[in-house]
Order: C-alpha cells, then structure tokens, then sequence
C-alpha cells in the first residue's frame, strides 16, 4: 500500500480509533502510543484481512490487541505484592 492510501486510511479511523485506545488506556499518552503501534500492526498485517467482516471491526480489534499486550507488558514491570493485615 502506497504512502497516500495509508494517510487516508489512517485520516479516516484515526479519531474513532483514539477512543478506542483511550478506553483501555485510560491516559492520552498511552492511547497515542497504542495508536502508532495499532497501525503499523494493521499495515504489516493489511494481507490476512479475510473479508469476513468490515474493515472497521478488524482495524478495532487490532487497536484492541494492542492495548491488552501494553497492558499485560506493564503488569511485568510492576508486579503485584501481597500485603499483610495484621
């Protein structure tokens, strides 16, 4: 896909796609960040787009997967610890 059909692409989910990444986020930054690497995802991965369902709905669940993965890598980062009440 060319340079232009990808801006397009990008120009036209961008904003729906935000929200999306901002809901798992919870912060603008994070949700940028997931963005970015939700398109990349989408381009790298535009040839096992099967046409079963709408392109939205699988650009969605990319962002999706996305936000989880960074979810799940900060919960290695941060472990949880056991808190004593005495």
């Amino acid at each position: 896909m060319k340079g232009e059909a990808r801006r397009s692409y990008i120009n036209f989910f961008s904003s729906r796609m935000f929200g999306v990444c901002l809901q798992y986020s919870n912060q603008y930054d994070d949700a940028k960040d997931i963005l970015q690497e939700g398109f990349i995802k989408v381009f790298s991965k535009l040839e096992q787009f099967d046409h079963r369902g709408s392109f939205e709905g699988w650009v969605r669940r990319i962002m999706i997967n996305t936000a989880l993965e960074k979810y799940r890598s900060h919960l290695h980062l941060y472990p949880l610890t056991e808190k004593r009440c005495e």
